[in-house]
C-alpha cells in the first residue's frame, strides 16, 4: 500500500510540474513588445470582448481560466497542505500575480488585471474538481463497506454520505456560475436592437501627459453636425438569410448574369459550405453553356454577401497588344452599362494592361449604401451585344459591338438597405471624447502616446457586430510621425 502511495505522489507531482511549466511557457515566453505598457484596468478585456463580440476574444478569456484548472486540481492532489480551499486559491493568485509582474517588467505580452481574476478563478475550478473526485472516491469506498455497518456506525455513515454529496454539489457551483454568466451575456446581446462597436473603448486612456493638437480644417468641420441629429442606419441586404434563401438568390443571380451574356447555367457546384453561429459561409460555382459566340463562363458566388467573380472560361480573345485597348473610365462604364452593371461614383484606376478597378466608399444610391470594389478585365473583339447597346449615349449598335470585350468581373460592392434612424452626437462632442481619452487604439500605442495631432475628421459608417452600418466619426491623426485612424462611435447615448 505504501508503494502505491509513493507511485501516486510521484505521478501527481510530475503532472503538477508539467502544468506549471506549461503555464510559464504560454505566458512568459512571448516576443517582447519593447514598450512599457500601462496596466490594462479591471474588466477591460471583458468590455473589449463585449464590444467586438469576437469569438476569439471570448475564447481567450476562457483559455486564461482553463489554463489554471490543472494547477488547481493537481496542487492539492500532490501536496496535502494545500487541501484547504483558501490555501490553493491564494497560491494560484500569487502565481498569476508573479506572471503579470514578469510580463510588465520584461514587456512580454500585456499586463491585465483581468488575467489575475481569470487565472485565480481557474484555480478555484480546479480545486473544486479535486474535491469532487475525492468525495466520489469516498462514496465508492463507503458503498463497499456499507453492508458491514450497523447501528450507531450506520448513522455516522449516513452523515458522512450526506456531507460528501453536499460537497460534490458545491464543487459544481463555480462552473455553473460561469455557464450562467455566458448564457446571460448571450441573452442580453440577442435582445438588444443593434450590435456592438469594436471601436468602443474598453478603458479610458490617461491623457494627462499627452500633448493634443487640433489641426482639423474648418472646411471639414463645417460639413459635420454641430448638434445632435438623426442619421440612417443601414443593414446588408443579405443579412439574416437562411441557407436555402442564400442558395436561391445565388441561383437567380447566376441565371441573370449568364442571361446578360446570352447563355444560361449548365452546372452548379457548392463549395466549402458551413453554418457557424447562424452565419452562412461558402460559395457556389456555376458553369454556363456556350453562347452564340462559342464562349462559356465560370461564376463563383459568395453565399454570405452574394458578391461574385465572373470570368470567361477561355481567354484566347485577349489581344497581343493590350495597350491598344480603350480603358478610360467613361468607355468602361459604357460597356458595363450595356450589360446592366451600374457602378456609383468613386475612384477609378488601371491595375493592369487590360484591367481596371472601381472603388466605391459608402455611396448612397437608389436608397442603398454601397461600398466596395469592382475589378473589370477586358479583351478586344466583337460579340453579340444586347439590344440595349444602341441606347448608350453617343453609340450606335455597331459602335457598341466594337468596344473592348469584358473577359471578367470581380464584383465586391456590397449593398446595404435603410433599416432605421438613430441620433448621433455632434462633431465637437466627438472631439471632446478624444481630449478625455475616451477612444480606442492598440494597447502598445496607448502606452507611448506623447503628442497626438488631429489632422482630419469625417462622418462615415462603420459595421457593428450584428452587421448594421451606423454612423462613426473617423479621425485622421499623427503621433510621433505615425499616422493613426481613430474611430469614435457617433451614436448618442439614450
Amino acid at each position: 500500500m505504501r508503494f502505491v502511495r509513493i507511485i501516486y505522489r510521484s505521478v501527481v507531482s510530475l503532472l503538477l510540474l508539467m502544468a506549471i511549466c506549461l503555464i510559464v511557457r504560454v505566458t512568459c515566453f512571448r516576443p517582447s513588445t519593447n514598450v512599457r505598457l500601462t496596466i490594462v484596468p479591471f474588466l477591460a478585456s471583458y468590455r473589449a470582448a463585449w464590444n467586438s463580440m469576437s469569438t476569439s476574444q471570448w475564447m481567450n478569456l476562457l483559455f486564461n481560466i482553463i489554463l489554471f484548472v490543472p494547477f488547481g486540481f493537481l496542487l492539492p492532489a500532490a501536496v496535502p497542505f494545500f487541501r484547504k480551499l483558501i490555501r490553493t486559491v491564494l497560491v494560484g493568485a500569487l502565481f498569476s500575480a508573479g506572471i503579470e509582474a514578469f510580463q510588465f517588467i520584461e514587456t512580454v505580452g500585456v499586463t491585465e488585471v483581468d488575467d489575475l481574476l481569470n487565472n485565480t478563478y481557474g484555480t478555484l475550478i480546479g480545486y473544486c474538481a479535486f474535491v469532487a473526485v475525492r468525495e466520489v472516491i469516498l462514496l465508492i469506498r463507503m458503498h463497499g463497506v456499507a453492508g458491514a455497518s450497523r447501528g450507531a456506525d450506520a448513522n455516522h455513515g449516513e452523515r458522512v454520505y450526506r456531507g460528501a454529496v453536499l460537497r460534490i454539489a458545491a464543487s459544481f457551483l463555480p462552473v455553473v456560475a460561469m455557464l450562467l454568466s455566458i448564457a446571460m451575456v448571450q441573452r442580453i446581446y440577442h435582445n438588444q436592437q443593434y450590435g456592438n462597436f469594436s471601436s468602443t473603448p474598453s478603458y479610458r486612456i490617461n491623457m494627462s501627459k499627452v500633448k493634443l493638437v487640433n489641426e482639423i480644417p474648418e472646411a471639414q468641420l463645417s460639413l459635420l453636425p454641430d448638434g445632435e441629429e438623426e442619421r440612417t442606419v443601414y443593414r446588408s441586404v443579405t443579412s439574416g438569410l437562411s441557407k436555402e434563401e442564400a442558395l436561391s438568390r445565388a441561383d437567380a443571380l447566376a441565371e441573370e448574369l449568364f442571361g446578360r451574356f446570352g447563355t444560361k447555367v449548365a452546372a452548379r457546384t457548392e463549395k466549402q459550405e458551413a453554418v457557424f453561429a447562424d452565419e452562412l459561409t461558402g460559395s457556389c460555382v456555376y458553369i454556363s453553356e456556350e453562347n452564340a459566340d462559342g464562349i462559356s463562363w465560370n461564376l463563383s458566388v459568395d453565399l454570405e454577401n452574394l458578391t461574385f467573380s465572373l470570368h470567361k472560361k477561355s481567354t484566347n480573345i485577349l489581344p497581343e497588344n493590350t495597350e491598344s485597348l480603350s480603358l478610360s473610365e467613361g468607355r468602361v462604364r459604357e460597356l458595363l452599362h450595356i450589360f446592366g452593371f451600374e457602378i456609383p461614383e468613386g475612384t477609378f484606376e488601371k491595375v493592369g494592361a487590360s484591367s481596371v478597378r472601381f472603388t466605391v466608399f459608402q455611396k448612397e444610391s437608389d436608397g442603398l449604401l454601397k461600398s466596395g470594389e469592382c475589378t473589370v478585365y477586358l479583351g478586344s473583339g466583337t460579340i453579340n451585344q444586347p439590344e440595349s447597346a444602341s441606347d448608350v449615349e453617343g453609340n450606335t449598335a455597331d459602335e457598341a459591338a466594337a468596344v473592348p470585350v469584358i473577359t471578367g468581373i470581380d464584383w465586391e460592392i456590397l449593398d446595404a438597405a435603410s433599416a432605421a434612424e438613430e441620433t448621433v452626437i455632434s462633431a465637437q462632442e466627438a472631439i471632446d471624447k478624444i481630449y478625455a481619452g475616451d477612444f480606442k487604439i492598440s494597447d502598445a500605442r496607448a502606452g507611448r502616446l506623447s503628442e497626438l495631432t488631429l489632422t482630419g475628421l469625417h462622418l462615415n459608417y462603420g459595421s457593428d457586430s450584428k452587421g448594421y452600418l451606423r454612423a462613426v466619426y473617423a479621425f485622421s491623426a499623427e503621433n510621433d510621425g505615425d499616422k493613426l485612424l481613430i474611430i469614435v462611435p457617433a451614436t448618442a447615448k439614450s
